[in-house]
């Protein structure tokens, strides 16, 4: 789904509201939005209703408006008022600034009761501290848009007219438009007649009295007279939609419009709908109804192959592929509605990757096939999954991954456990040295497959990144396998419940396993903190784990969510001047639709008994796999065999020994360019406006002059320069009305990012 300005403002604004250290503060009462021009009212006015929004003004308790001390018993709740409990609430403050609130002498009086709310909470502001102004949010990469925007006064002003239909277009079409300019604005402030059109499709009563207003309902008919063969005052908009269906002439523009953000019109689907579709379908993506009555057809036929042999599934599926994947490229896919369109595109990866049966060879052999390859049917399930929106959905995709998926999947899980029961992987507990510059990124329950969808998206996000596989402990539980796979694992011994402990004694719980690290001169990070990156440090993120056990075949539906939160976590710890980010796991899982076979294992037997191993008696015997334990090879644990459970109907599960389970991901993370002995960035000398300055351990990057150390647009010395093979290198001011402002001089990777900067005053001190 195309995201749109709005959009990303309102997903800026969510952030805020959760951004506070849940291990070291209380959660946070507000979050201030100050806006000393005004000139985000018009977004504010579109944002009310979706978010919990408080504004100073004149008092209109219908719209949470109100003067400093109503603002005030709304934040302590003092009043009734219609402020959803449990939210964090946002204190818009038009004419009011940052500054302003920090320094009470420049505080307009009405406002300063409010000015000690801003200790309760955050303030909306740039990373620099500065107040957000739609051109800075257009143009910053660290929290903006990073879209390159002309910065001169008219182009500011025409921002600030079109902010209203600027609030509707989506972030793909103003990068398409780059650069941005006030004639951009001023076109977006003045619609386009195909944006008009559909504006009044839309809402033809609303439309056309917002027109009328404006004085241009007249001249808006004529011109759809004359161009488009239609009378909006006669004809209406069912007339109009007949015609964007069939996308004949100008209406072909129309369409495409319509294309680019289909969700900002949502009633003109319904205006499709409403019309009888052509017998003839010159574009058949116009109708939502011909896509509606192939989504039905194809959840008939995908149900139907509930009996059929995996072999003729795989043939119906690659059919189905080729008749149905065409309209993953159409506008409904895009808006949610052919979801079992999507759904097919995995169904036919994993119909092809579970046509391999071959699982033999060494255990590092099936893990290294596993790494490189056949994680994609695991992929595969997870991203068909995602698309069960429905129970009917769900249905058919469930009834493809159960003929395919569990036969081939325990096929692989028998062929490992052979080969491990006789060449097993032996667990050795050491220590490793702090690396200066190397955050330890921990992550519960990162699966292969899951994995390498990460690491996609870092890569997407501009940073090196590579993966390789290490083998969790047995069993692959968290309490077992986290602190083995943790720096600090020589420094524990076995103890009591498959849990270590440490060599005083205490259980190795997560108190006792950060003050070991911090003694073995690793720093342990909470949530929000980037500490020293001169040392080394362990923080963990994400809860993976957590939502498999709690959401079973529901997962899918929000790794995405938890893999943004590692992204956005890597990207924290990089741009605070980490050199890598190093992302390890404890264990992978089993997701199966309908739930994991059963195996049955006797109470009597066991000490401890989970789904996928238990703890047995020391005189026990059983028929299953036997294996020592991690931490004790005089404790045996009973694994279940292939992909079966101790435990009835179990979804999401873990600590057997499968491929799924025990190979999992070590993924390391850095930016290019970055030194290992980092950069100094030495004193700038200053001849006129010519800077020379020597940069240790950046030789080949860029240096720059820039007002703002990551806006691009404000450089002043035409982009910058590289740093030659002696680090040195010469820079040229080209405005001399800047000599004496405050700039920095930045340096930059070779995917432009800063990746050092220093404050310098231009022509000198």
């Amino acid at each position: 789904m195309k995201q749109t300005f709005l959009d990303r403002v309102r997903e800026s604004l969510t952030a805020a509201m959760a951004d506070y250290n849940r291990e070291d503060v209380t959660a946070q009462r507000l979050v201030i939005f100050p806006d000393k021009t005004g000139e985000w009212e018009p977004i504010i006015a579109r944002l009310r209703g979706t978010l919990p929004i408080v504004t100073f003004g004149k008092y209109n308790p219908s719209t949470l408006t109100g003067p400093a001390v109503y603002i005030r018993s709304l934040v302590f709740r003092t009043v009734d008022s219609s402020l959803p409990e449990g939210q964090t609430p946002i204190i818009y403050l038009p004419g009011c600034s940052r500054e302003q609130l920090r320094n009470l002498e420049e505080c307009p009086d009405e406002i300063k009761p409010l000015a000690g709310l801003q200790y309760l909470g955050e303030v909306w502001s740039q990373r620099n501290g500065r107040d957000w102004t739609l051109l800075a949010y257009l143009k910053t990469s660290q929290g903006g848009l990073s879209l390159k925007v002309n910065d001169e006064p008219e182009t500011r002003e025409a921002i600030k007219n079109a902010a209203n239909v600027l609030a509707d277009e989506s972030i793909e079409f103003l990068k398409s438009r780059e650069p941005l300019n006030a004639a951009f604005f001023d076109d977006l402030h003045h619609a386009d007649p195909a944006r008009q059109i559909l504006q009044w499709m839309n809402e033809p009563d609303g439309e056309k009295q917002t027109m009328k207003t404006a004085g241009n309902w007249k001249s808006f008919c004529a011109k759809c007279k004359k161009e488009y063969e239609i009378d909006p005052e006669k004809d209406g908009a069912a007339s109009a939609a007949e015609k964007l269906g069939m996308q004949a002439g100008k209406w072909a523009d129309v369409w495409e419009r319509f294309k680019e953000k289909p969700v900002s019109y949502p009633q003109i689907p319904q205006l499709l709908r409403n019309m009888k579709q052509p017998k003839w379908l010159p574009y058949a993506d116009s109708w939502p109804q011909f896509n509606d009555s192939r989504e039905k057809e194809l959840a008939l036929v995908i149900t139907s192959l509930a009996d059929i042999a995996p072999d003729n599934v795989r043939i119906q599926i690659a059919d189905l592929e080729k008749t149905h994947g065409q309209r993953r490229t159409w506008i409904w896919a895009e808006m949610g509605e052919s979801p079992l369109a999507r759904a097919l595109e995995h169904l036919a990866v994993l119909a092809k990757i579970t046509k391999e049966t071959k699982f033999g060879g060494s255990v590092e052999e099936q893990a290294e096939r596993y790494t490189q390859n056949l994680w994609k049917a695991d992929d595969a399930v997870i991203r068909a999954l995602e698309q069960g929106t429905n129970k009917t959905n769900l249905k058919a995709i469930t009834v493809v991954i159960n003929a395919l998926y569990p036969a081939w999947l325990n096929e692989m899980a028998d062929a490992f456990q052979k080969e491990w029961k006789r060449a097993p992987v032996q667990f050795t507990k050491e220590n490793q040295d702090p690396v200066m510059g190397e955050a330890i990124l921990f992550v519960d329950g990162l699966r292969m497959d899951i994995g390498h969808r990460l690491c996609s998206m870092i890569t997407d996000d501009g940073c090196s990144c590579t993966l390789s596989h290490r083998f969790s402990t047995l069993p692959t539980e968290t309490s077992t396998a986290k602190p083995a796979v943790m720096p600090i694992a020589g420094e524990l011994n076995a103890g009591e419940k498959l849990t270590p402990k440490t060599r005083s004694g205490a259980m190795a719980n997560l108190t006792a396993l950060r003050i070991i690290l911090e003694e073995k001169g690793f720093c342990v990070l909470a949530d929000l903190d980037t500490g020293n990156p001169q040392k080394s440090a362990w923080t963990d993120c994400a809860n993976i784990d957590e939502e498999g056990h709690s959401k079973g075949i529901e997962l899918p539906l929000v790794l995405d969510r938890e893999l943004k939160r590692i992204c956005n976590r890597v990207t924290e710890l990089l741009d605070a001047g980490w050199h890598t980010v190093k992302i390890v796991t404890d264990h992978g899982w089993l997701l199966m639709p309908g739930g994991l076979p059963k195996s049955d294992l006797k109470p009597a037997l066991t000490e401890i008994k989970k789904s996928r191993y238990a703890q047995i008696r020391p005189d026990a015997a059983v028929d299953y796999p036997v294996v020592p334990w991690s931490w004790d090879r005089n404790v045996r644990i009973v694994l279940a065999p292939g992909i079966t459970s101790f435990e009835e109907g179990k979804i999401y599960a873990h600590g057997g020994l499968s491929p799924q389970e025990v190979v999992v991901p070590e993924i390391i993370v850095s930016r290019e360019s970055r030194q290992s002995g980092g950069i100094d960035i030495g004193e700038t000398a200053w001849a006129g406006l010519r800077c020379r300055v020597r940069v240790e351990g950046a030789v080949g990057n860029i240096a720059d002059i820039r007002l703002q150390p990551a806006d691009a647009q404000s450089s002043c010395a035409s982009g910058g320069k590289q740093i030659d093979i002696e680090g040195n290198v010469a820079l040229v001011v080209v405005d001399d009305s800047l000599e004496g402002k405050k700039a920095w001089l930045v340096v930059l990777d070779g995917r432009k990012n800063v990746i050092s900067q220093r404050e310098i005053r231009i022509g000198g001190d």
